[in-house]
């Protein structure tokens, strides 16, 4: 039998422009137990393409509160893509929540830092639709997509 050899970013960028059965069909011929979402949606736009969101033009929100929109609905797209669209209550005290910390640098950026987590007791900031289903994601996308958080956080 003859061995066919394909690079992981040919796959996941079919994957990312696949229609359900095929993204199905390559998750199992590809990522089988090794799958992890984390290597899939690196990007803002393997978010997007994973979600299949577009971003709105906000035509409706005043000018100046536009650039904070859009910063959160980049935030929401991403949770949601490496959540695999799994949404969060925090009626339910048995999940646990979980949340990068970034911390301020010298220069004046952001950095990942550290992540939390909660399961009560909710922090205005603890928004339910950007908390991340377990610590991995949120170190992931801690590290990943800082300068989306660093919008949000200073819009």
């Amino acid at each position: 039998m003859e061995q066919l050899t394909v690079s992981r970013e040919i796959v996941k960028q079919k994957y990312l422009t696949g229609n359900k059965d095929e993204r199905k069909l390559l998750k199992e011929l590809f990522f089988s137990d090794e799958y992890q979402i984390t290597d899939i949606v690196t990007t803002l736009e393997d978010a997007y393409k994973e979600t299949g969101r577009v971003q709105p033009e906000f035509s409706d929100v005043p000018k100046d509160l536009k650039p904070f929109f859009k910063a959160l609905f980049d935030v929401i797209v991403f949770t949601e893509a490496l959540n695999e669209k799994q949404k969060f209550n925090y009626r339910k005290l048995e999940q646990k929540k979980y949340f990068p910390q970034l911390e301020v640098t010298i220069n004046p950026e952001m950095r990942f830092n550290d992540v939390l987590f909660s399961t009560k007791t909710p922090l205005v900031g603890e928004i339910s639709r950007i908390c991340l289903k377990n610590k991995k994601l949120a170190e992931h996308a801690g590290k990943t997509f800082t300068e989306q958080y660093q919008k949000l956080l200073t819009l």
